[in-house]
């Protein structure tokens, strides 16, 4: 069965800030056609690098980098039977040093 993909944009706002379109986003393992996946679009217009707390997608290195104008696809993994996890989510512009926001910081909820 093919997975089901949520996507993640990432871009630079008209005042100059980068913005996380949805700010919210809620992940399921258990769903019925397979684990889901993030897709990370990045259209900052320059590097982004990622932090997120591991086992969110599994092992995550420190500071992975998301490339300008790359589609990064990150599948979900298993919190444990019945188990939700909220892990917070942080894209920083490699040039800039800005922090890319939503309404407020993004977050990623996992769900089994």
């Amino acid at each position: 069965m093919a997975a089901n993909k949520k996507k993640l944009i990432v871009y630079t706002a008209s005042d100059g800030e980068l913005r996380v379109q949805p700010p919210v986003i809620d992940l399921d393992f258990a769903d019925t056609n397979g684990p889901e996946q993030l897709v990370i679009r990045n259209l900052a217009g320059e590097d982004l690098v990622m932090y997120v707390g591991a086992n969110a997608f599994g092992a995550n290195p420190v500071g992975e980098p998301i490339l300008k104008g790359a589609r990064v696809t990150k599948p979900v993994v298993t919190q444990g039977a019945g188990v939700t996890n909220t892990y917070a989510l942080q894209l920083f512009g490699a040039q800039s040093g800005k922090k890319a926001k939503g309404n407020s910081d993004p977050v990623i909820i996992v769900e089994n």
